[in-house]
């Protein structure tokens, strides 16, 4: 099954990956890698089993510390696979089957494997067959022979017995008769892990995003095709994994975005391709993406090895765009030196100069007493008081990290201070990839996965202790916790709201290692002022930002005509909802009630808003609107 070492446990191998050794996770990936494409198969991802598995690999990669008994590693990513193979049925409009647990499924009318066999053609006929098995008895044929595993640890993959496997493997043998062995051969021949590439592209893109020059080159010289590899996790599924990544790039552009030169150059020595875009919905460019995160040394080096200085990407926007959006005063200097067109328009019509003009436009919105977040559904149904607690619950995917970092870009220039203890989308990597990607400065403070208990609390007190009494300047604090550590957060809260340079503190519940829509207390809990939650239902609409009006409240508020306001709207906004659950906003005169359905689905479009830190992508300028014109026009809306 495996390629570690005899003395190499799979309980020490998972403890090392989770304390952040990339050779250990290298062990595990090379490990699973045949019984995740497997496991994939299986699942009915046939066209896209490799995809699958990557997305597998990458929620494993995030979410490892929160496993509490690495011996349980197997089923838990089996657990994993699942959940990215049901993603993607979801997305093809298919309904994920469970692997195991259910009853054996019917013969779909008697199909006959022969029959099947003769149908089919070339690569589909090991497909044909395949799929003529009942799901239960795929996956251990897939798993035993398309991931190699024995029968004993695919039964601890699909957390049955080794007895069922086996029986589940002679049924399927009994199936299929004499072309049983047609089978296993492809399976056999089909295996990620006799190249080895699959786990090594997993591992160029991890080692890129840790800037580890010794394994980039290492890898690059074992195989120099890695250079041109893409990810293969979706923009959707990034989201969903928390990677904050747009998905899809090239080792180029992810080298580009973390500003590292040496990086860049290793790559481009190994051929990278300068102006290759990525294959997202956004095609940037190595270039673009340098200019956008306001690395100017990678924005020379990029123009000196002949990167198209008016290669466009998001919405039309070229790289001058991208900085004139970010106010990068000297890479638009470089670029203009290189040849950019300063009159070249996005898509929406704007040139670099006009995106200047609003960028020096904007201006900050406070009240007396009151903190105003700049996001409108937040403002109305969760205002958030000076020095105030705000909860934010679980929102796996629902863009929950990018309104946190819209908020603190409202708030400049107070500073992001982000504290506590690395869990899922939290740790100090991916929070810079996002301070560079939005523009928003942060601080860290994260204590780290692997870390002894003691060590993590003894870290986080002190970066509390630093923020409360060893920094004046205004900040707002955001407080991650993680499971064990709950409790050293809320003891915490305390200092935070009685230190005078606090604006106001954000603490993020941990998210779950699989995704899944939590039941949200309809409240905050004691000791906290606010709760802003998120709902699926609004992200899977593209309904940004995705604030749910149920479960996003307050315990107080600035006067009585603003929570009059909030119970109404909110009130308004569920009837819609239970008229219109997928927010498809159909014509109201198709609904019950069309005058108040028209209500709601103004009240809902009203509350969709484009931000700052968003505009590179959507080409729209963001919108800060003051708290009292967001009350008047719900008012003007109720009315």
């Amino acid at each position: 099954m495996g390629r570690t070492r005899p003395d190499e446990e799979l309980a020490v191998i998972v403890g090392r990956a989770a304390g952040g050794d990339l050779d250990a996770w290298s062990l595990l990936v090379g490990r699973f890698e045949d019984a995740a494409v497997a496991m994939a198969v299986a699942a009915g991802c046939w066209d896209d089993a490799a995809d699958v598995a990557q997305e597998a690999f990458a929620l494993a990669f995030r979410h490892l510390g929160s496993l509490r008994d690495p011996q349980a590693f197997p089923a838990w990513f089996a657990t994993l696979v699942r959940t990215a193979a049901g993603r993607r049925h979801r997305r093809a409009r298919f309904v994920e089957v469970p692997l195991d647990g259910i009853d054996p499924l019917p013969d779909e009318g008697g199909a006959d494997p022969a029959a099947a066999l003769e149908a089919a053609t070339d690569a589909d006929q090991v497909r044909a067959l395949v799929e003529v098995l009942p799901v239960e008895e795929r996956a251990v044929v897939a798993l035993h022979h398309l991931g190699g595993l024995p029968y004993r640890d695919v039964a601890s993959f699909l957390a049955i017995t080794e007895s069922t496997a086996k029986k589940r493997a002679s049924r399927a043998r009994t199936r299929m008769k004499e072309l049983f062995p047609m089978v296993t051969e492809a399976f056999e021949a089909a295996r990620p892990s006799r190249d080895g590439a699959f786990r090594d592209t997993l591992l160029l893109f991890i080692a890129i995003r840790r800037r580890d020059h010794a394994t980039v080159r290492r890898l690059l010289a074992a195989d120099p095709g890695l250079v041109h590899v893409t990810e293969e996790w979706s923009v959707d599924e990034a989201m969903a994994t928390q990677l904050g990544f747009a998905g899809k790039a090239s080792p180029l552009i992810r080298a580009a975005q973390t500003g590292d030169v040496a990086l860049v150059g290793l790559l481009l020595d190994a051929g990278a391709a300068v102006n290759a875009p990525c294959d997202c919905q956004g095609a940037e460019s190595a270039l673009w993406a340098a200019a956008l995160f306001g690395n100017e040394d990678v924005v020379a080096q990029l123009l000196a090895a002949g990167a198209d200085v008016d290669l466009a990407a998001f919405a039309g926007a070229t790289p001058l765009h991208a900085a004139a959006q970010r106010g990068h005063d000297r890479i638009e200097a470089l670029l203009l030196a290189a040849g950019a067109d300063p009159e070249r328009t996005d898509d929406l019509g704007r040139r670099p100069a006009d995106w200047r003009d609003i960028v020096r436009a904007r201006s900050l919105d406070r009240r007396e007493g009151w903190l105003a977040t700049g996001i409108r559904a937040v403002d109305l149904f969760a205002p958030v008081p000076l020095g105030g607690i705000v909860r934010f619950p679980p929102a796996y995917g629902l863009g929950q990290a990018v309104a946190i970092f819209q908020i603190a870009d409202h708030l400049v220039p107070a500073e992001l201070w982000i504290i506590g203890f690395s869990h899922g989308g939290y740790e100090p990597a991916t929070i810079e990839h996002e301070s560079r990607e939005t523009g928003v400065p942060v601080t860290v403070r994260l204590s780290l996965v692997g870390e002894d208990p003691g060590d993590r609390r003894a870290a986080f007190a002190d970066a509390v202790d630093e923020v409360a009494h060893r920094s004046d300047a205004d900040k707002l604090v955001v407080c991650q916790e993680a499971p064990g550590f709950t409790h050293d957060v809320l003891l915490a809260l305390p200092t935070l709201q009685a230190a005078a340079s606090v604006l106001a503190t954000l603490v993020v519940d941990p998210a779950p290692a699989v995704s899944g829509e939590l039941a949200i207390d309809t409240e905050p809990p004691e000791g906290y002022d606010a709760q802003v939650a998120f709902s699926p239902a609004r992200a899977r609409a593209r309904l940004w930002p995705a604030v749910d009006p149920a479960t996003t409240t307050a315990w107080r508020w600035p006067d009585e005509r603003h929570h009059e306001l909030a119970v109404a709207a909110t009130t308004l906004l569920a009837d819609y909802e239970r008229a219109d659950p997928t927010f498809a906003l159909p014509d109201p005169a198709t609904l019950p009630d069309p005058d108040r359905a028209a209500k709601g689905q103004a009240l809902v479009r009203y509350l969709v808003q484009s931000f700052r830190i968003a505009e590179a992508v959507t080409s729209e300028p963001g919108e800060r609107t003051p708290v009292h014109e967001t009350l008047d026009r719900v008012e003007a809306i109720l009315a």
